[in-house]
């Protein structure tokens, strides 16, 4: 299993194999629709990671890079595939590429359960996020 960096004409050929796990992860959110996500990865603002072997695609993680006052960061904002337990080790190149950037973390938000399977990566249960959404 092998972690791919897509480049930019790369992303439109591995999008339809990925949409679905896109739309997915998404699907509890409000700020971003899976075609917002692909227009951002073809413009350069978003990066995106691909899982795979020879044979086949089996995760991707989309994220970018957010400037605060004192810090840089990476913010994860998908996540998805199958077969997790053979592609989560692979936080490190990403990891690499944060640090490359200048990142002082990354940070991701999901289900409760992403805690449990990426504490031995090194991440923690920093805070929860809550929204209150305003009509």
């Amino acid at each position: 299993m092998r972690l791919v960096h897509a480049d930019l004409d790369q992303i439109p050929v591995y999008w339809p194999r990925i949409e679905a796990w896109v739309a997915a992860a998404l699907d509890h959110g409000i700020g971003y629709k899976p075609e917002d996500v692909l227009s951002m990865c073809l413009r350069g603002e978003m990066q995106l990671w691909i899982a795979e072997d020879d044979e086949d695609v089996h995760a991707c993680a989309i994220g970018h890079v957010v400037q605060f006052p004192r810090a840089k960061a990476c913010w994860i904002l998908v996540v998805g595939g199958q077969a997790v337990e053979n592609w989560v080790h692979l936080d490190a190149g990403i990891s690499e590429w944060a640090r490359a950037q200048g990142c002082a973390f990354i940070e991701g938000g999901g289900r409760k359960g992403w805690v449990r399977l990426l504490r031995d990566q090194g991440y923690e249960d920093a805070f929860s996020i809550y929204r209150k959404v305003l009509t």
